[in-house]
């Protein structure tokens, strides 16, 4: 191989990673100009993009994946991780809440 055709090797290699490292660099800073999405109170009617952030039933929910409509937070494991689990909702007997 001729020190021509290695200088030529070299360079079509190095165009071709400085391509990939531009696309990847693109792509980081898209997913980090997004954040967190907080998407408010959970609504089995909306579907849920990967990323997007909810609370449901007092604990905060993020979704893994994109999520189908009706799949409650904490259901499925494939779609949703607890992201900070909420204090249990106290429950009032209808005789103080008379008073």
């Amino acid at each position: 191989m001729t020190t021509r055709m290695v200088h030529a090797l070299i360079a079509a290699t190095t165009a071709s990673t400085a391509a990939k490292l531009k696309a990847l660099a693109a792509r980081v800073e898209e997913l980090e100009a997004g954040g967190v999405r907080y998407a408010g109170c959970y609504q089995r009617a909306l579907v849920y993009r990967r990323g997007s952030v909810t609370t449901f039933a007092g604990s905060m929910w993020i979704a893994l994946d994109d999520v189908p409509t009706g799949v409650q937070p904490g259901s499925n494991t494939a779609f949703w991780q607890l992201a900070q689990k909420g204090k249990s909702p106290k429950r009032v007997k209808a005789t103080e809440r008379e008073q």
